[in-house]
């Protein structure tokens, strides 16, 4: 067996309840989390869960990067791989799992010795709450790694914030800290410092991305809305910051998704006699058809207001149901057709020319303290915004995937001159009960 370690990982062979580390790429944090927990399973029999908080098949897993230490450790003799687990000849076990996607599975599990969390600045507050009671075996152990994203993630609040638990071993690492840094990693490395230190910082030092230069919601803009953040009231996959009024008018923006777990489809309320968030809608699993149901659900809670459904591609089913459910309001783009009247399309079209005209139409709102942002998610959202998203020269999921809230706020801030200016005198009535309500 030939484990090298990092000296700066050597600490993950101590006792200790908590053990954490966060940095850029190529420090070796996974990599030497991936051999200590092979070196202890092959000394002690341990069962090991490894996961993250969305995990949809073993592919998603760090499976592969151990099949790999294990070959790279000579330790095929000793570790056998199957598609779903590995087992170790003295009955060590390794299971994979998501947080967000299984957590049935991982509350059946029994007799957890160590948790590894991989990429654990995704995930939520929910699912450490969620996870640390689960691992309770005597003398257990939960390992987190991760590249530090923003500090109002939960792994950084809990460990870099003013009071990490207790029996905590905490590494902080970059390359500097990793001796077998490999020549092209440094090169790219190199690249990337020349080009864009905000980059730099962030990929290769490990800094928070909202540090990194030539944000398009920088700190100066969002500092004014940290007075505004709110934990909100849960109801299904809503949270609610402020109920309806009757004296005040709203409007609803609405990003689509497909369902399938690779971005979210999104919603906010916006109360525009304040400016102020009033209710957040987010899942990855809603379908675009039931999510009309969910849209119409709050138009009606909220006044009949308008609801603003972006149309592209799969968003065209959502606007659809939408119509056929009788929904009062809800946005048509005109169109100049050349006729005596303007033709009409249901739903906003986000393109290459209207999406940087709403995100910095956004962005001036956010300048001129005309918005209220209540949620924390969608607060760490603006700060960590990428403006190459706004180019739209190519789709790639696992790059435009993080900004369905931004998207969604700015379509609900597009509605502001289109909301009709007729209040309620009395409160709305109550949503239709159906099996796609929440109510």
């Amino acid at each position: 067996m030939q484990i090298e370690l990092p000296k700066i990982f050597q600490p993950l062979f101590a006792p200790s309840r908590y053990k954490a580390s966060y940095g850029g790429r190529g420090s070796a944090k996974s990599h030497s989390f991936a051999q200590a927990l092979l070196a202890r399973g092959a000394q002690t029999p341990l069962r090991i869960l490894c996961c993250r908080e969305l995990q949809h098949s073993v592919k998603d897993s760090v499976k592969q990067l151990l099949d790999d230490k294990i070959r790279d450790c000579g330790l095929g003799f000793f570790y056998e791989s199957t598609l779903s687990e590995i087992r170790g000849k003295n009955g060590t076990l390794f299971l994979f799992a998501g947080l967000r996607s299984n957590p049935e599975s991982i509350k059946s599990t029994e007799g957890i010795d160590i948790a590894w969390v991989e990429e654990a600045s995704s995930v939520s507050r929910r699912s450490l709450d969620f996870l640390i009671p689960t691992i309770r075996a005597p003398n257990s152990e939960i390992w987190f790694t991760w590249n530090p994203d923003s500090e109002f993630d939960p792994v950084d609040m809990m460990f870099r914030g003013q009071q990490p638990p207790p029996d905590s071993i905490i590494i902080p690492s970059s390359f500097a800290d990793n001796p077998f840094f490999p020549e092209v990693l440094k090169k790219e490395m190199e690249y990337d410092k020349s080009l864009d230190l905000g980059k730099y910082k962030h990929i290769w030092l490990g800094e928070y991305a909202d540090s990194q230069d030539g944000k398009l919601y920088t700190d100066a803009i969002l500092e004014y809305q940290k007075q505004f953040l709110q934990e909100g009231i849960k109801s299904g996959d809503w949270t609610i910051f402020r109920q309806y009024s009757s004296k005040n008018r709203y409007a609803i923006g609405a990003d689509v998704s497909e369902g399938v777990g690779l971005d979210s489809s999104t919603a906010y309320v916006i109360d525009f006699t304040n400016g102020e968030i009033v209710a957040e809608f987010v899942s990855n699993k809603i379908e675009p058809d039931l999510f009309a149901y969910e849209l119409r659900n709050y138009a009606m809670i909220y006044g009949n207001c308008l609801v603003a459904v972006e149309r592209n591609s799969c968003g065209l089913t959502t606007v659809s149901k939408l119509n056929e459910l009788g929904v009062r309001q809800y946005y048509e783009e005109e169109k100049e057709s050349g006729r005596d009247q303007p033709t009409k399309r249901l739903g906003w079209r986000t393109t290459s020319r209207s999406k940087p005209l709403m995100c910095f139409e956004l962005k001036d709102a956010l300048n001129e303290k005309l918005l209220k942002i209540n949620s924390n998610p969608l607060y760490k959202e603006l700060k960590t915004y990428d403006p190459g998203d706004l180019r739209m020269t190519h789709f790639d999921p696992e790059q435009t995937r993080h900004w369905d809230r931004v998207m969604a706020l700015a379509i609900a801030w597009q509605m502001r001159d289109k909301v009709a200016p007729v209040f309620h005198s009395t409160p709305p009535p109550p949503p239709p009960k159906n099996r796609y309500s929440l109510f």
